[in-house]
């Protein structure tokens, strides 16, 4: 069947012959080495032969395959030219045939340049012919990737070789890119080479999105890898957009805590990192990466500059860093100072953890508290809990701290999320019960009260408390004017009666029993 094929070719009288039955793959290898052994007589109804393996593409049975005497094939060619145009002759087909069937293992393209019969003929090989000839080599680099007999280096420098330009034969550098990517190493070697030849880089730049795929996977399968080779050329130059393109997705992509690196990390491959990765700088695993304290703060320093100056600032905070946000903020002075009271606006003073953060943070404020009460305070008023706590923990005058924060329920929560401890804030509040800022004031005792109450029986209040709190209290005679708790608790029951309440509610008052009591009495005595 295949001789009588072969004599309707070359044969001027012969008709067309129809063959059956004949396996798909057996026919297209067929087809393409008649192009290849007898190129001189077979040139002319390339087209045509082109066109019928195209009809092989029809999964139909039986497989049909036509041959026609070569003065009708140029009739064809010329006719499929016109139709394709000359800038894309058919033989591109067969290009696309074999890159779709490169992991089909019944197909050996050796055959293709077995001889025919054993009539030798010398010719110069037609550029289509070459085209296949680079196609076979390609599918040998091929298997050499699946089955990993040779380096991704080798097997890349390789299909450079045979096509050298980035916008030739995607498709199968694509499927080949595929095969190379398959394990750790093979990803890491594939990714590693690209930056260390220019050529190949320049070869695969319309494979990109497959080559950044890969990098995708190494990023976040394989991180102790991907941070090693960012170690190493992080700050190579770039001499085109696959390098930077990878650079750029290994850096957003890595999943930068699950890696164990082998080597220290430079200061600069983290800094970028975090650049692409913000969240990470709310990380405490982040810090932890970075060899001394030093390097710690100036990292911490760098990203501030280049990033959000409070983004910096909240990340350190969200990560428990206090030794790092103190620093940086004791470095600033003022601009310190307000930074983090402007940072206290995201705390919550009711919560433990971030209790003591406001600590941290109002140690850096305290210098600088009165300052910020007459000026950058009041761009963020009203203060939530966390700010107003901060200030009146310093020696801001309460009638600043009322106009920075002026409605008496930001002031209730404070009190009541703060632990029973003694604080500036709770003299402050009984200062303001006994006084007409608040036409509730009197609330403001349930909790501060009883603290300021039991630091004064114990002589342990600080003079300064104790001097803005009398300045409000009634006076006693002469010989009471040494007990100063009695002088408390009728400041208290006045704030009581001021506000027309009942005997009854001198029990929001204090939680102590005895005390209460004694606050009755005070009442009935003083109505």
């Amino acid at each position: 069947m295949r001789e009588n094929i072969v004599r309707a070719l070359y044969s001027d009288d012969r008709p067309i012959i129809i063959s059956e039955s004949e396996e798909r793959t057996q026919l297209s290898l067929f087809l393409m080495s008649l192009v290849m052994q007898r190129p001189l007589a077979t040139r002319l109804s390339l087209s045509f032969c082109t066109g019928a393996l195209s009809y092989l593409e029809a999964n139909s049975v039986p497989i049909r395959i036509q041959a026609m005497p070569s003065r009708i094939a140029r009739m064809v060619r010329d006719e499929v030219h016109l139709l394709h145009g000359e800038e894309e002759p058919l033989v591109s087909e067969w290009a696309k045939w074999l890159v779709k069937d490169l992991k089909r293992k019944d197909i050996v393209l050796e055959e293709l340049f077995a001889p025919f019969d054993n009539t030798s003929q010398t010719y110069e090989e037609p550029e289509s012919v070459a085209i296949i000839r680079k196609l076979s080599e390609a599918r040998v680099l091929f298997q050499c990737a699946h089955d990993g007999s040779q380096t991704a280096e080798d097997v890349l420098r390789g299909v450079t070789t045979l096509f050298p330009d980035g916008e030739t034969q995607v498709p199968f550098k694509n499927a080949l890119v595929g095969e190379l990517a398959k394990t750790s190493s093979q990803r890491n070697s594939l990714v590693r080479v690209l930056f260390d030849s220019e050529e190949i880089a320049f070869a695969l730049q319309e494979s990109k999105s497959s080559l950044l795929s890969v990098a995708s996977l190494l990023a976040k399968q394989d991180p102790t890898l991907a941070l090693n080779l960012l170690n190493d050329v992080l700050f190579r130059p770039y001499k085109n957009k696959v390098q930077q393109d990878l650079v750029h997705f290994l850096l957003s992509e890595i999943q930068l805590l699950a890696a164990e690196p082998t080597r220290p990390l430079e200061t600069q491959v983290l800094f970028a990192i975090a650049r692409e990765q913000k969240e990470l700088i709310s990380r405490p695993g982040f810090w932890l990466l970075q060899r001394s304290f030093d390097e710690s703060i100036e990292l911490a320093e760098t990203l501030a500059e280049d990033l959000d100056d409070e983004l910096v600032l909240a990340g350190l905070l969200a990560a428990g860093r206090f030794d790092l946000l103190v620093r940086i903020l004791r470095m600033r002075g003022a601009q310190g100072a307000r930074e983090a009271l402007s940072l206290a606006r995201s705390l919550k003073l009711n919560d433990s953890s971030e209790y003591q953060k406001v600590l941290a943070l109002r140690g850096e404020v305290l210098d600088f508290a009165q300052t910020l009460a007459w000026g950058e305070a009041y761009s963020m008023r009203p203060l939530n809990e966390a700010q107003l706590f901060i200030l009146a923990s310093s020696s801001v005058e309460p009638h600043r701290l009322v106009a920075l924060a002026p409605d008496i329920s930001i002031w209730l929560n404070a009190l009541s999320a703060l632990p029973s401890e003694p604080q500036r804030m709770f003299a402050i509040a009984v200062f303001l019960a006994c006084g007409e800022e608040f036409a509730e004031g009197w609330r403001l005792l349930r909790k501060s009260f009883d603290v300021i109450h039991q630091s004064t029986g114990s002589k342990t209040i600080p003079s300064e408390w104790w001097g803005l709190v009398k300045s409000r209290l009634p006076t006693l005679a002469v010989w009471e004017k040494w007990d100063k708790c009695e002088r408390l608790r009728r400041g208290a029951v006045d704030s009581i009666l001021r506000a027309g309440l009942p005997e009854s509610m001198v029990e929001q008052v204090s939680q102590d029993r005895t005390l209460q009591q004694r606050l009755r009495e005070i009442y009935r005595n003083r109505r």
